[in-house]
């Protein structure tokens, strides 16, 4: 690889915080409440509070999770929480740690989520929450909601696996739904190998180059 590719994406990263630093926050009373839902990724114990060590970022979401959260709920908004909960056995340990088995405390939501409350909770077995029998019977269910909320964790994986296949889906019945990112509730983990600043940049690029809305927060 040609040594010039540092100075080029060094520039580019750039490119892309000073686009990410103009967009504007989102104020909640232009989305139609009973057309919009609100989705809460992984903020269960074993994202948020366990494996801490690789986990840390996550911390920072729960305050602006919580907010949204509130803010939706007052609104009378529906609001769902989508939650890791896998068989001892799953596939996906096979490149991801163990983690949130299904019926203990690992893949409850956090206190701070059932504090405030007003959600319904879907759980999943892999990382896109598209393909969960629980998703699938929301989607048909509540065929008239036009705006999708999207927070938690983690930016680059769970967050945006859903949402590109969800705006796919969407595409493919020509079916103007809004997804809509607020990158101040949005986190990815931290390592040697995987650093979660560069990370949450090329996901949200990469979101939005597909269609998927970012704004600064929502008020």
């Amino acid at each position: 690889m040609d040594r010039n590719f540092i100075a080029d994406f060094e520039e580019y990263f750039f490119d892309v915080l000073d686009t990410i630093a103009k967009i504007p926050e989102l104020d909640i009373e232009l989305l139609l409440a009973k057309k919009t839902v609100l989705v809460l990724m992984n903020m269960t114990v074993g994202m948020i509070r366990e494996n801490w060590n690789i986990n840390k970022p996550f911390n920072l979401v729960v305050e602006p999770v919580i907010e949204l959260l509130t803010l939706c709920k007052k609104r009378e908004m529906p609001v769902i929480a989508i939650a890791d909960a896998h068989s001892e056995n799953s596939t996906e340990f096979r490149y991801i740690p163990k983690h949130c088995i299904a019926h203990t405390q690992s893949a409850e939501i956090i206190d701070e989520i059932k504090e405030v409350g007003g959600y319904e909770i879907i759980f999943k077995n892999s990382i896109n929450a598209f393909h969960s029998d629980g998703f699938q019977k929301f989607l048909k269910e509540n065929n008239d909601i036009i705006n999708y909320i999207v927070c938690g964790v983690a930016t680059d994986i769970s967050i945006m696996n859903f949402c590109l296949t969800l705006k796919s889906y969407f595409d493919e019945q020509n079916r103007n739904v809004n997804i809509i990112v607020p990158y101040n509730a949005v986190e990815t983990f931290d390592q040697r190998m995987h650093s979660n600043d560069i990370a949450n940049v090329f996901a949200i690029q990469h979101m939005a180059s597909q269609g998927i809305e970012f704004v600064k927060g929502v008020y």
